[in-house]
């Protein structure tokens, strides 16, 4: 089955349609219990269950996939650095890619 995209953002194939968070994890968390936890709340989000389909026409889709497809990375790097990085990949769309996660370890934010 295929969900027609209606989307409000003229530009939402551009790799500059991104939005950032950063966010601080409170607690005894791991690395492997937190990445548990961003699949399990990818595969309970209906959307992050889709990827988007362009028809000939032009029309876009979403349509349904079994497994979300929304890289996890653990990693050394600053949020900064991150983001740069990040920002010069577009999302694979057409694979479902459509968040990234990356888990990093230090002091808090607070």
């Amino acid at each position: 089955m295929r969900y027609p995209l209606r989307k409000e953002r003229p530009f939402l194939f551009s790799p500059a349609a991104m939005v950032s968070l950063q966010l601080d994890i409170g607690g005894d968390v791991s690395a492997r219990q937190l990445r548990s936890a961003i699949k399990t709340a990818l595969r309970a989000n209906e959307l992050m269950c889709t990827h988007i389909v362009l028809t000939e026409s032009g029309e876009a889709y979403f349509e349904p996939i079994d497994i979300p497809c929304c890289p996890i990375s653990t990693t050394a790097a600053d949020w900064p650095q991150l983001i740069a990085e990040s920002e010069q990949r577009p999302f694979d769309l057409y694979e479902g890619e459509l968040a990234r996660f990356y888990i990093t370890e230090g002091e808090p934010l607070r």
